[in-house]
């Protein structure tokens, strides 16, 4: 099926699976994406839901395919299109990049269609987003990384940036994160913003395993958005749910604090704990046991990511930290 079949607004009150054709691998195989739509009783917004854009994470696509079960066409007004798994190759071993051309699918949007495998998945999906009304894009952390349970919009100009922060919070997670408008390159936000399109992103603990319990977090955080855009019928999503309000860059690859050294770590803290400048966080010891390393805050904020695996190699992201937000 074509995208513009897919995404085409005058498909009304149907239900539908299908896959979309991406490129063929030298043994003829074909990689495809996944979609499952529901098209509503009237035209109105197309909200596009993104799994297992880390072929690691199994969160997001046991939600996409439990909130397609559950919806109901005659009761949608516009369109939902899940994609369960948006990275087929990584997806299939588990794996964070892709195993064909070793890529961060995260990292390369909007792809190319002349490109790598994973940068022809890329061009497809940010095709997806620049046609749809809205982006939620289901990550769970991995095999990797420790993380709380929240959602993290852009604060972009505008409208779009003021949806999002509203979504974000009606979402229904103890923690949203704000970003601040320079969103970084090749992220599907990125391709979102730059369009002027709402977008929200989901983390939360992984490991690799499917927690039934953040599946339908997920799911029911989906559906508030949907009732809050005027999509579903019910009742105004609480607002209530929000512990914690945190803003920073949230970029891994710059932003981390990172090993000196490569060792064994052991880790002083949690997830949202919060830490002053200077604070121990944790420490890299080597096979007898002796300090390598004290890995100490860099300034004063809250844990929003740590690196679960105690294996750690120099250079390495360890800790990711945020900040309450600035009073005026």
């Amino acid at each position: 099926m074509k995208l513009e079949d897919v995404f085409d607004r005058t498909r009304l009150n149907s239900k539908e699976k299908t896959y979309v054709d991406i490129t063929v691998l030298p043994d003829g195989s074909t990689v495809r994406l996944p979609l499952m739509m529901v098209h509503g009783r009237e035209p109105g917004k197309i909200m596009l839901v993104l799994g297992a854009i880390h072929g690691d994470e199994h969160e997001g696509p046991q939600a996409i395919r439990e909130l397609f079960d559950a919806l109901e066409a005659r009761q949608l007004v516009g369109k939902f299109v899940g994609v369960p798994v948006a990275n087929p190759p990584a997806h299939r071993v588990s794996r964070r990049e892709s195993p064909i051309d070793h890529l961060n699918l995260a990292r390369i949007f909007p792809g190319s269609s002349k490109g790598s495998v994973s940068e022809r998945i890329a061009y497809n999906i940010a095709k997806m987003i620049s046609i749809s009304d809205f982006l939620i894009d289901l990550h769970s952390s991995g095999t990797n990384l420790d993380s709380p349970t929240l959602c993290g919009y852009c604060a972009i100009k505008g409208e779009a940036g003021r949806i999002s922060k509203e979504t974000a919070v009606v979402f229904g997670v103890p923690v949203v994160w704000e970003h601040p408008s320079g969103v970084p390159p090749g992220r599907t936000l990125s391709v979102a913003a730059e369009r002027g399109i709402p977008s929200l992103y989901t983390e939360t603990s992984g490991g690799g395993w499917l927690s039934k319990d953040t599946v339908l977090c997920y799911k029911n955080g989906v559906l508030n958005v949907m009732k809050y855009l005027g999509m579903l019928p019910g009742s105004k999503p609480e607002t209530g749910k929000v512990k914690h309000y945190i803003v920073g860059g949230g970029d891994l690859d710059k932003d981390s604090v990172t090993a000196a050294t490569s060792g064994f770590l052991l880790s002083h803290v949690e997830t949202m704990d919060q830490v002053r400048q200077g604070e121990i966080l944790g420490r890299i010891i080597d096979p007898l046991g002796e300090t390598l390393q004290e890995i100490r805050a860099p300034s004063d904020g809250y844990i929003v990511f740590k690196k679960a695996n105690p294996i750690v190699y120099c250079g390495e992201s360890v800790y990711l930290l945020a900040h309450a937000p600035t009073k005026t």
